[in-house]
């Protein structure tokens, strides 16, 4: 029923994110409320109050599916759409798709992009749909998805999307995939944390690998193309570390996540078409577009001999930049 499935769904979210997170507000809070306070009794009151504080608000917004507020109508009115870069296919059998990719910015980590009501979920949830829907993309990546079964996964039920999820280790916010179950039918699926093969960092950054079907008749096809005849593909979502000055982690990961990428291909049809998208965290000049786009790196971010060697092995697909049709930004 539901509201058996609504409440598990509430009930996950809790598990996974604000109790763990209550119970550490809770703990930091009453050291300092010691120092202040030098009283047991003052000590955790305080404490109570300021955890409290912290993690009440969005048990609150998680008790109501809907947002109580809203952005003003004329902030939709006004809202435009990015524009979408289409690549031409030099395949036989080709699918017309439309492709998103979107970090949302976690609830959990708005407070550290400003202050204000437009960053409150309620404000900019409205926002999101309404651009999603306007989208209208067949395949759906998104970053930063931390409202994803309380939010977004009804949502998108409700446009006509199936939905894969993926929490990052010790994080509250995870990747989120949404298909189009019309047109498009999942076949297999994979996640991929880069921590384990890289002991030297702990970024708890992910990926998802999915190969997805056309359904035929649910297809858009390129005029003159056997919509019976289309090829499945592969497409994936990622999020690669963020911090500037730790280029080696994110090449070491962009290599991983190809290496992966070749064995997936190499467990279906190994010449199945691929997409990745994901936040990369990178310029488009930068060695992680570049490992991503030749296999290859500049001196200045080249891989360890021994990762190039296997990335060489592994014969990870041809890539082409988005920024090669769109121009670099």
């Amino acid at each position: 029923p539901p509201r058996v499935k609504q409440f598990f769904r509430v009930a996950v979210f809790l598990l996974n994110t604000w109790l763990p997170a209550a119970a550490f507000w809770l703990i930091i809070s009453f050291i300092l409320a010691h120092h202040l306070f030098c009283s047991a009794t003052p000590c955790f009151a305080f404490a109570l109050l300021w955890s409290f504080n912290l993690t009440f608000p969005p048990l609150l917004a998680m008790a109501n599916p809907l947002p109580k507020s809203s952005p003003p109508s004329e902030c939709l009115a006004e809202h435009h759409l990015r524009e979408f870069a289409e690549f031409p296919s030099t395949m036989p059998h080709s699918l017309r798709l439309r492709v998103v990719s979107y970090n949302i910015l976690a609830d959990a980590y708005a407070f550290w992009a400003g202050s204000g009501p437009h960053m409150q979920w309620t404000y900019r949830f409205p926002l999101l749909c309404e651009e999603l829907r306007r989208f209208g993309g067949d395949v759906v990546g998104m970053q930063e998805m931390d409202r994803h079964f309380d939010f977004m996964q009804p949502f998108m039920e409700g446009l006509g999307y199936a939905s894969l999820y993926e929490k990052r280790p010790s994080k509250v916010d995870g990747l989120g995939l949404y298909y189009k179950k019309e047109r498009l039918t999942l076949k297999r699926s994979k996640s991929i944390c880069y921590d384990e093969a890289d002991e030297r960092s702990q970024t708890h950054n992910i990926a998802i690998l999915a190969e997805f079907e056309p359904r035929a008749e649910g297809s858009c096809p390129v005029k003159g193309v056997d919509t019976q005849r289309t090829s499945p593909f592969v497409f994936v979502t990622t999020h690669i570390f963020w911090d500037p000055a730790k280029e080696d982690i994110k090449v070491r990961q962009a290599a991983r996540l190809l290496r992966e990428v070749a064995e997936f291909r190499r467990v279906g049809d190994g010449s199945l078409p691929v997409v990745i998208c994901g936040d990369f965290n990178s310029l488009p000049t930068s060695g992680v577009c570049q490992l991503m786009t030749t296999s290859q790196t500049t001196q200045s971010s080249a891989l360890p001999a021994p990762a190039q060697a296997a990335l060489d092995a592994a014969r990870p697909p041809r890539l082409a930049s988005a920024y090669a049709v769109i121009g670099n930004p």
